[in-house]
């Protein structure tokens, strides 16, 4: 009897080790987990994103205007008007101020005043503070993580300083100025023709 209980002991001990080894037993550490794939490389100029743009309405200085800018004025404007010592040499149309020797007549003070469009505050000094051409005004305007960006014209560069503000999209060859390495003195500009971004090399003198 003493035989038979020893050995039912050993043979117990050995199915346990058994089960310790065996590959079948469940683990309960979880299935593996899977690594995350790279992020992709973007895909497109767009994903880079521009460095220019405008994430909100601006409104320009009232400082030196002669009167409170009901704009937008149903005049066209002239690009500059005479030469002018104050502001009260420049009659001509309303809103006439002093820069830098010649009159200049604003168009707008407020994005508001576009009817849509963007009051640009950059042109004072040359031809007013004007409503700029374009499909936007700030980057909510191109939808959700949109840009809204500056563009000079695409056959003649900054000789025309900025024309217009355009949202970029997915189809667009460039985003920055610095993309454009195929010539000498490249630029990133809207095209009218093609209605995305694209890198331009034209200069225009006179």
């Amino acid at each position: 009897m003493r035989v038979l209980f020893a050995a039912s002991i050993l043979a117990m001990a050995l199915g346990i080790a058994s089960a310790c080894k065996s590959p079948d037993v469940a683990v309960a550490d979880g299935p593996p987990t899977k690594k995350k794939p790279a992020p992709a490389e973007p895909t497109s100029a767009l994903a880079k994103g521009p460095k220019k743009h405008r994430e909100k309405h601006v409104s320009c200085s009232r400082a030196d205007s002669p009167t409170t800018g009901k704009a937008p004025f149903k005049r066209k404007l002239p690009e500059q008007g005479g030469p002018c010592t104050t502001r009260a040499d420049c009659k001509e149309l309303a809103n006439g101020r002093c820069s830098g020797g010649n009159c200049t007549y604003d168009e707008c003070y407020d994005d508001a005043d576009c009817k849509g469009a963007l009051c640009s505050c950059e042109q004072e000094g040359k031809v007013g503070y004007r409503c700029m051409r374009g499909d936007c005004a700030i980057d909510s305007d191109c939808g959700a993580n949109g840009f809204c960006s500056p563009s000079w014209h695409e056959g003649c560069g900054a000789f025309l300083g900025v024309v217009g503000w355009y949202c970029h999209k997915p189809a667009d060859e460039c985003s920055n100025d610095d993309e454009c390495t195929t010539q000498p003195n490249g630029f990133c500009a809207f095209s009218e023709a093609k209605k995305h971004w694209v890198c331009g090399y034209g200069v225009c003198k006179g």
